[in-house]
């Protein structure tokens, strides 16, 4: 009996250990590499089924707010199954995307320590700062790992990930950078992540062509300077550092071609014109509302989105993987209350916000602040690595609750551990 104990501990603690470490390396990997990420997830997944003491991970995860819009999006999902006009072959992979909100629960139960949610940002932090000093580099070398191979200035210098995600990403890493530099009690570290945040914001604006990205940096400005403001000062502050933004902004030449590209994209826009970047987000908006309008409540069926894009658009190229955006994506499949599941997702957000320490709370609504506007404009738990992105940083940020036992009541100061 005491050697069947000892051994259950052994093999506990061996592959509950991998199975953190390997927790730690995903969120390494998911602005950097797919394939890492998707070896990784394997590792952790087989690990923690062969640590056992799944009781234990239940108790972890089961009070945590976003048990609960986690579990519901996947159900509604299944039971949208029952009725869509998808192939089986849409259907296998919206459970395959969507399934991913339970191993969001899954990363929870292996980041419930301090020290390991520690190492996990950093992780992440190393990462992007790979990404953005890469980012830099590629303007007078040509990194072999690089997905653009441009020099010079003016040009897009995005580097692991398509320029949009990488924008928004990176919005929120300034974020998280102006936090540990308001946070950092050594001067040396202070005038670091300052830096840091500064060449993240330029390389955004000035070396990253996505418009998403910027839009991102101006929602998150205004929930930062609203969190950090006296309220007296809070608006003035908040229109006087848009306008410095803005023209920041506007001495881009990337986003200045943009801009331009835009307004002439919105002002040729038809019902036949889809083929510029605003054109098709315009021309998928007014076909996901019309589909949303035939069947409101129950919508169409999980994974029904494709098949009925087929329907319309000649080229499904651009058109027929998601709406580019969110909301509707869900609405549209999974009727109203697939919309209601993912918009209990952000309440969960904006209630743990107010559950954790100030220096956790502004990291919290950064990134609700970026979760929105990517939702608007895309599909952000749908789109591959951008997907990679927002489920493991969802799980960090979630696993920053304070752990409590029925029937104790939460403080801000109970918060374990910091981003």
């Amino acid at each position: 009996m005491i050697i069947s104990r000892t051994w259950g501990n052994r093999r506990f603690d061996f592959f509950d250990q991998l199975a953190r470490w390997a927790t730690v390396v995903l969120l390494f990997a998911a602005p950097t590499s797919r394939a890492l990420f998707n070896v990784t997830s394997v590792v952790i997944l087989l690990s923690w089924l062969l640590a056992g003491r799944h009781v234990q991970r239940w108790i972890t995860v089961r009070g945590n707010p976003v048990f609960w819009p986690c579990v519901t999006v996947v159900s509604i999902m299944l039971i949208g199954v029952t009725y869509t006009v998808a192939p089986l072959a849409d259907v296998l992979e919206h459970a395959r995307v969507y399934s991913k909100f339970l191993f969001v629960l899954l990363l929870v139960s292996l980041l419930d320590q301090t020290v390991w949610r520690r190492r996990a940002w950093g992780a992440f932090a190393l990462a992007m700062l790979i990404t953005v000093g890469t980012t830099y580099l590629n303007i007078w070398w040509d990194p072999p790992w690089s997905a653009t191979h441009n020099q010079g200035w003016g040009v897009d210098h995005s580097v692991f990930v398509d320029y949009i995600i990488q924008g928004v990403v990176s919005t929120f890493f300034m974020v998280l950078a102006m936090e540990r530099a308001r946070a950092s009690k050594h001067l040396a570290a202070r005038v670091i992540w300052l830096v840091v945040t500064a060449m993240t914001l330029v390389s955004v604006i000035f070396l990253v062509q996505g418009r998403t990205g910027q839009i991102a940096i101006l929602a998150v400005f205004m929930v930062y300077s609203h969190q950090i403001t006296p309220t007296r000062w809070r608006w003035p502050v908040i229109a006087v550092g848009l306008l410095m933004l803005v023209a920041l902004m506007a001495a881009s030449p990337l986003l200045q071609e943009r801009v331009l590209t835009a307004w002439a994209e919105i002002q040729r826009f038809r019902a036949d014109d889809y083929q510029s970047s605003v054109g098709i987000r315009l021309k998928l908006w007014e076909f996901a509302w019309e589909m949303v309008r035939q069947k409101p409540f129950w919508g169409h069926g999980t994974g029904s989105y494709h098949i009925l894009a087929s329907r319309v658009f000649a080229d499904c190229t651009l058109t027929c993987f998601h709406p580019h955006n969110q909301f509707l994506f869900f609405w549209l499949e999974n009727g109203l209350p697939g919309l209601l599941a993912y918009l209990s997702l952000f309440l969960a957000l904006l209630t743990t916000a107010s559950k954790v320490k100030p220096s956790h709370r502004i990291v919290f609504l950064g990134f609700v602040a970026v979760l929105l506007v990517e939702s608007i404009f895309n599909a952000p738990f749908w789109y591959r690595m951008e997907s990679y992105i927002f489920y493991s940083l969802l799980a960090l940020l979630m696993a920053e609750v304070p752990r409590l036992r029925v029937g104790e009541s939460v403080s801000p100061k109970a918060a374990p551990g910091h981003p």
